[in-house]
């Protein structure tokens, strides 16, 4: 309590005036060191924004006297609890003070001063009857003897707490001059062994019991009459005293020797305002004293006074000046309680994240978007923003200078910046968004230009990245690269047939390559070679955000959805870092390499450090001190001092692991609450609960409360209570259960049995080293097991068991079928060797007697004197011969092939004349079926080398194919095209690409994966328009042992096309391969070209002559109709129709006496003409 001594106050008007005019120069001065704050406030929850009183219990609870009651804080939640009195009654608690006293007891006085303690076993506040029963006094203060010391009447006395016995000061001191204890006193400290009493004799008595001395000083002047309004004992002997109006005064309790300080006392040693509501000492020794006017900070080591004061610039100073109370926490944490402004909270923690945010004062940066940076050679930080210019941080003092574009002034063109570099230790090159390249004097301020209209070469005015290479400084643009030269000032484009309208966002340089990302593709210059390569070792990344290089000389890569990557040039390996391999995030921003081969990664959710050797990952995010989550692309950076520093879409964070920092405390987690179906459990005698659950080990309930929740925090007022948690029921689940910041675990149903509650708090979502918290929870069974629950118990196992039988069935019957199925593969496998060895067999049967129809039909054909009926038939025959001597010999090579005894036979050749012997083979069939069939090739002869006869028999069959299913008036192209692959400094390879494209039916897509399979056929197509099946099949093996490739593009009604690709370079081929000899190329007019003749659908000379009656055929075999009319034109009128539809309408033309009909047709068939 404090003490007014009676004299009479000497003040004058002129005294207050002065001390007014200083405090106002005072708080105008700019902070020497600047202090940091959290603040909690009624909106975060806490009771009343005026806090009178400020503790902590021996769990680490914070405990805060308000204006309206008291509440307990752990980092996150403010809650109270009841009071009664004697009886038991309810009463509202309106504390003035709050203290603890010996570790262990929590005591309250309120403001009618009756004195109420903490039960934490049950908890609630309780009547402290032990210094109620007292009656008034005025001061008390805990001895660390055990008990309290307190005064009444001006006398001072000591409460034994062990036997509760009161004893005078004479009693418990036994000096000399204490006898008869006739001394009075008005304030009592105590602190390491020294006790401190302020007397009415003027004197200032020390107890000094460790060395059983009692030394009296005189009272310093300041002090003599005046109100004392503190009393606080430092931990270095000094007693600090002050009044309301004086300021204060330190003793030093050895010598006696008395400091004052007020508010005129001089830099340094001057208070913000001489009424001084509290004080506290923090864990270095600094003494933090609350004023009227703002925190005065007193510092040992400098002897001198650090402050502040609120700011209306500074969001994260103090947010008002008025400071009634402060207390240092177990951590070190500094707490202040103001006037109206609830709690400001110092945090003792070194910070490992500074931040950096947007502001209008000169420590904060001109914007929000922060996208690049650059060192000077002064050590000084440019920083370019995305929505506000270039900031210049000055490292030794951090005041920020800002630049922006100023219209109609020499000033940055735009104030999009996207990358910085220093071309000389005064030239700074910017990159902006539509404003080109401005380049900074940094001594002169002045700005020089390159854009599109300076430099026309210039890609593009939107610019974002440069990389130094030798003297020339590559630029990256939204439409390609530049080159500028800085020995000429020219500014060339860079490899613009391949980066033209390519936006090429980073850039870096390894020993032999220089690698650009764009967000597609990532490409690198080989400086050897002189070729651009793309880089295809990533397919997965769609998304790519940058492009970095390691110490390691190794090239990084992120992406916007598959993670991070990097790769080993030497090696020539790809490392993933993704999901798959256990990278907390898919998203990355930026990287950069800190030590110890650390590397730190940015991302939508935080900030990553990792190793890529141990896979060792560390999540960072707002529960680890980083104010926002989420950063910018490629705004990061590594200083000449190690500080690492990234950006992000609020500010920017900087860090450096080199700097030594103190060990983080550890974690602990407490118990805070109980529900029982979603009602909180109270401790009581009738309760679940019979302490609070904080005070107990074990939770007993009953089999029907097996629905509960447990109520958990941890300590982390440094990061405004931020933790991430994890916990697991040991005998209901074997794992962890990583809930984030959630600080409750619920469990349902459980079983009755004895379980253990496993709880963790972590700052990070990835270290998890911290003490576990351990609570066994126990559920009774019920006292009964009835019959029914036995005969439930049973269904319950049938069912099981049938459950399993059915699903054993089933899995057998799964099995079953999966073995049929191999089975019919391996059937149709069989089958198809077996087809082909049955018609190898037949064909070398058949070929023989083939071969002798056809040597005596040749010579019949060309008597002269057959007649063109006569011969026009044996034409048919020869067709049909040559057809079935094709297929014959197509079987027998197929054959060879597959079983490795068909070989190359590459020669040089012309093959655009090999393609006009092709073309010339094709045309009468074109003509006849009135195709328009079209080569295209260059004019020029090119040799190449390549196998003549079959290539040949590829072409002939994809032709065939294209005729036989494009109909009258179509077109069918075929070109022929040879392409280079290599270096252009090296010999390219060649390869030869063939295609055959029509306009015919089209092939169905779910067929395409088919059409190369062998005797494939496609089962809706016209009788005469199925083959064998092997056609197809035939060319791949004749395209795949001319080591080629072939693959087809068709749309059903459109067209289809075929592109052969074939190596033609004479390196690709052994020298057994090799033909030397003469040209192997043969014209092939007697090829056979498998297309069936077309014939007019009314053949010519049919009018019907008199008396012959009408006879209409309908059949899509053109071959079997030119039969039918050879042998009845005689006797009938013919007509003919290929499909059902065209049938019906000559049926109602012309109607004739007879109608022929097909069944199987295209269009209607023949059940339905009928």
């Amino acid at each position: 309590m404090q003490m007014m001594f009676r004299r009479e106050k000497r003040r004058s008007f002129l005294i207050l005036f002065l001390a007014l005019v200083g405090s106002c120069m005072l708080g105008a001065q700019p902070n020497g060191n600047e202090f940091k704050f959290m603040h909690y406030t009624n909106e975060d929850g806490l009771p009343s924004s005026y806090v009178k009183s400020i503790t902590q219990d021996p769990y680490g609870f914070i405990w805060l006297a308000t204006r309206v009651s008291v509440c307990r804080f752990d980092g996150t939640e403010f809650r109270e609890f009841p009071a009664y009195d004697d009886a038991g009654q309810p009463v509202e608690l309106m504390a003035g003070e709050i203290a603890l006293y010996n570790d262990t007891l929590l005591v309250c006085r309120s403001i009618e001063g009756e004195y109420f303690y903490f039960d934490f076993d049950y908890e609630c506040y309780r009547s402290f009857n032990l210094l109620n029963d007292l009656g008034p006094f005025q001061a008390m203060e805990y001895s660390e003897q055990g008990g309290f010391w307190f005064i009444r009447e001006s006398r001072l006395y000591y409460l034994d707490l062990t036997d509760n016995k009161v004893l005078e000061l004479h009693e418990k001191e036994p000096f000399q001059e204490l006898s008869g204890n006739g001394i009075p006193v008005y304030h009592v400290k105590e602190r390491n062994g020294k006790q401190v009493l302020v007397t009415g004799l003027e004197e200032i008595w020390v107890i000094d019991r460790p060395h059983k001395v009692l030394n009296r000083f005189r009272m310093p002047e300041m002090l003599i009459g005046e109100y004392m309004n503190i009393f606080y004992l430092d931990g270095y002997d000094h007693a600090w005293m002050g009044t309301s109006s004086e300021g204060l005064c330190r003793m030093n309790l050895v010598n006696g020797q008395v400091s004052y300080f007020n508010e005129d006392s001089g830099e340094g040693q001057s208070l913000l305002h001489n009424l001084t509501h509290c004080m506290t000492e923090d864990q270095t020794g600094r003494i933090w004293i609350g004023t009227e006017d703002g925190l005065c900070v007193w510092s040992p080591v400098s002897e001198s006074f650090s402050y502040s004061q609120y700011n209306l610039t500074n969001p994260e100073g103090l947010n008002t000046n008025p400071i009634y109370s402060a207390f240092c926490d177990r951590d070190g944490n500094v707490w202040l309680g103001t006037y109206m402004g609830g709690i400001n909270l110092w945090s003792a923690e070194e910070e490992f994240f500074t931040t950096w945010r947007a502001g209008t004062g000169q420590h904060y940066l001109g914007g929000n978007v922060v996208s690049c940076f650059e060192e000077d050679v002064n050590g000084n930080l440019w920083i370019g923003l995305e929505d506000l210019g270039l900031n210049m941080l000055d490292v030794s003092n951090g005041v920020i200078r800002k630049y922006r574009h100023r219209s109609g002034r020499n000033s940055l063109s735009f104030n999009n910046l996207h990358d910085l570099l220093f071309e000389t230790p005064e030239r700074l090159w910017i990159a902006t968004y539509t404003g080109g390249i401005n380049i900074m004097n940094i001594r002169t301020e002045r700005f020089e230009y390159i854009n599109t209209e300076t430099h026309p070469q210039l890609p593009s005015n939107n610019v974002y990245c440069f990389l130094r290479h030798n003297d020339s400084i590559l630029i990256g643009t939204t439409a390609g690269v530049g080159v500028y030269d800085l020995n000429t000032g020219k500014l060339s484009r860079f490899y613009d047939e391949v980066f033209n309208g390519i936006l090429i966002e980073s850039m870096c340089k390894t020993e032999n390559r220089i690698w650009f990302s764009s967000r597609p593709m990532v490409y690198y210059y080989d400086l050897e070679a002189d070729t651009l390569v793309a880089f295809d070792r990533i397919p997965y990344f769609k998304g790519i955000n940058f492009i970095k290089k390691d110490s390691r000389n190794r090239v990084w890569i992120g992406d916007s959805y598959e993670g991070l990557c990097y790769y080993d040039e030497k090696a020539d390996t790809v490392v993933y870092f993704n999901s798959d391999s256990g990278f907390p995030v898919s998203w990355i921003f930026s990287l950069e390499e800190s030590v110890d081969q650390w590397f730190w990664a940015s991302s939508g959710r935080g900030l990553v450090k990792f190793n890529p050797e141990t896979r060792v990952y560390k999540l960072f995010d707002n529960n680890s001190g980083i104010p926002f989550n989420q950063f910018n692309y490629r705004a990061s950076f590594k200083d000449s001092r190690g500080t690492v520093y990234f950006g992000g879409n609020n500010g920017m964070v900087s860090f450096n692991e080199t700097v030594n920092r103190r060990d983080d405390p550890a974690l602990e987690v407490v118990f805070t609450g109980m529900q029982l179906f979603n009602q909180p459990v109270k401790p009581g005698k009738d309760s679940p609960l019979k302490k609070s659950i904080n005070r107990v080990s074990e939770v007993e309930l009953r089999y029907k409360e097996n629905v509960f929740t447990i109520e958990y925090t941890a300590f982390n007022y440094a990061y405004r209570g931020r933790c991430q948690y994890a916990y697991y029921l040991e005998n209901f689940e074997d794992s962890w259960n990583y809930v984030g910041n959630r600080r409750f675990a619920t469990y349902t149903n459980l079983k009755p049995g004895e379980y253990y509650l496993h709880v963790m708090a972590s700052k990070t979502t990835s270290d998890w080293e911290n003490p576990e918290k351990l609570l066994k929870i126990t559920i009774r069974p019920p006292f009964w097991l009835t019959y029914w629950a036995f005969l439930i118990y049973f269904i319950l196992v049938g069912a099981i068991l049938a459950g399993i039988y059915l699903i054993s069935t089933r899995i057998q019957k799964s099995k079953a079928l999966v073995e049929i199925e191999r089975k019919e593969r391996k059937y149709a496998a069989e089958m198809n060797q077996m087809k082909i060895e049955f018609f190898t067999n037949v064909s070398h049967e058949l070929r023989t007697p083939l071969t002798m129809i056809m040597a005596p039909l040749y010579s019949i054909m060309h008597q002269d004197h057959l007649s063109p009926a006569l011969r026009k038939k044996l034409a048919g025959v020869e067709r049909n011969v040559k057809r079935l001597l094709t297929l014959i010999n197509q079987l027998l090579e197929f054959r060879k092939i597959e079983n490795g005894k068909e070989h190359l036979s590459v020669s040089r050749g012309d093959i655009y004349a090999f393609a006009e012997e092709i073309r010339d083979s094709f045309m009468p069939v074109a003509e006849s079926k009135n195709i328009q069939f079209i080569l295209e090739k260059p004019e020029q002869p090119a040799h190449i080398w390549f196998d003549h006869q079959k290539l040949e028999k590829v072409l002939f069959n994809l032709l065939s194919n294209a005729f036989k299913f494009t109909g009258e008036g179509g077109k069918i192209i075929l070109s022929f095209k040879i392409v280079h692959v290599g270096p252009r400094k090296k010999k390219p390879e060649q390869y030869l690409l063939v295609a055959v494209s029509d306009t015919g039916q089209g092939i169905e897509p779910a067929m395409i994966d088919k059409i190369f399979e062998r005797f494939f056929q496609v089962d809706n197509r016209p009788v005469s328009l199925r083959g064998s099946g092997i056609g197809l099949a035939f060319v791949k093996s004749l395209v795949t042992l001319h080591r080629g490739e072939i693959s087809v593009n068709s749309k059903v009604g459109v067209g289809t096309e075929f592109t052969v690709r074939l190596p033609v370079s004479e390196n690709h081929y052994t020298r057994e391969e090799k033909y030397t000899g003469s040209e192997q190329f043969i014209s092939s007019t007697e090829k056979y070209i498998d297309v069936d003749p077309d014939f007019n659908k009314q053949p010519a000379g049919a009018t019907l002559p008199t008396g012959k009656p009408s006879v209409l055929v309908i059949d899509d075999n053109r071959e079997l109709i030119e039969f039918i009319q050879e042998h009845f034109s005689e006797k009938y009128h013919l007509h003919v129709a290929f499909d059902g539809n065209e049938g019906l309408k000559q049926t109602v033309r012309i109607k004739p006496e007879l109608v022929i009909s097909d069944i199987m047709m295209p269009g209607m068939d023949g059940l339905e003409l009928t």
